[in-house]
């Protein structure tokens, strides 16, 4: 029952955003018609280019059939990006940059955030001091900023990495790796300081329970007591944290996509509104909405492995 409810509280959010988005939409200035033609174009010519292209109907009646094909697995045609041309293709297209490249993000925040946090909490000294000024200084660099800085130094100055764009997957795996190694060092120092107070909060927390005194009464080594019986129960806060990070990811990636002429979802996106592509604005924001809903149910379903609780309350 529970996860019957899950499945339709996720459609209904999905549902909701896309109405959302539709409706807002309208609310924009500027007519697609006139930037595919120009503001200086014949008016019947701009007329029967709205008819085409459907912006003449009803908005009830553009939503309708706009989720009538995505039923069909059809997300429309772009209306600027080579005209006709299927927004699912460009967004397929967009998917394996932004998706490699979030979870890269995560994955390198998550290791250190889990490292730096669980020292922070252990030791008392300089060490958890200087984490913590660190952190509180990554949180502060404008992703921006550090992209810039990155390209300068390791692209540019070392030629470590290459400064800009991605090669297909299917042509050279691993330059397109190494070219999201920046923009994921990029994405994850801001993270990798939010990860490493979470842990060091949870982990110190955990360590005041009763279980720890119980577990180092009986003689158990320091480190059995840390990383299997303390790491692992704050590890719920930290899954937590992470899958809002993931998502944020997802979601948040334009700026360093930009600086780094990555051709991921989140630029994709950006493109499309200021084109004024409401097919392609419609299915970006679709596929975005419907990755966060599969990421939160991912993390939904970890908990009871995390928290057997969990598993007793449902």
């Amino acid at each position: 029952m529970y996860w019957l409810r899950k499945f339709f509280a996720m459609l209904l959010t999905l549902g909701l955003v896309t109405m959302a988005t539709f409706f807002t939409f309208y609310l924009l200035p500027g007519d697609p018609a006139a930037l595919i033609l120009g503001t200086e174009a014949d008016p019947e010519a701009l007329e029967l280019l709205r008819s085409q292209l459907g912006l003449d109907r009803p908005l009830l009646a553009q939503y309708s059939s706009w989720l009538q094909g995505v039923l069909r697995g059809d997300l429309g045609s772009s209306i600027t990006f080579s005209r006709g041309y299927p927004v699912s293709s460009l967004i397929l297209d967009a998917l394996p940059v932004t998706i490699p490249l979030a979870l890269l993000s995560i994955g390198i925040s998550l290791a250190l955030g889990v490292v730096l946090g669980t020292v922070a909490a252990v030791n008392r000294g300089a060490g958890s001091f200087i984490i913590q000024y660190l952190s509180q200084l990554s949180l502060s660099l404008p992703a921006f900023w550090l992209g810039i800085l990155l390209i300068q130094w390791l692209a540019v100055g070392l030629g470590w990495f290459p400064p800009s764009g991605i090669p297909r997957w299917s042509a050279d795996p691993a330059g397109a790796m190494l070219s999201l190694v920046l923009p994921a060092i990029t994405l994850s120092l801001p993270r990798t300081a939010v990860l490493t107070r979470t842990v060091r909060s949870a982990l110190q927390e955990t360590l005041r329970e009763d279980y720890i005194r119980t577990a180092r009464s009986k003689g158990l080594p320091e480190k059995t007591v840390i990383f299997s019986h303390a790491l692992r129960n704050a590890l719920v806060s930290v899954s937590t944290v992470t899958g809002i990070q993931l998502i944020q990811l997802i979601a948040g990636t334009i700026v360093v996509e930009q600086v780094f002429s990555l051709p991921g979802l989140g630029r994709l996106m950006l493109a499309a509104v200021l084109l004024r592509d409401l097919p392609l604005v419609q299915g970006t924001v679709f596929v975005g909405a419907a990755l966060i809903i599969v990421v939160n149910f991912l993390l939904d379903s970890l908990y009871p492995w995390l928290d057997p609780r969990v598993r007793v309350e449902r």
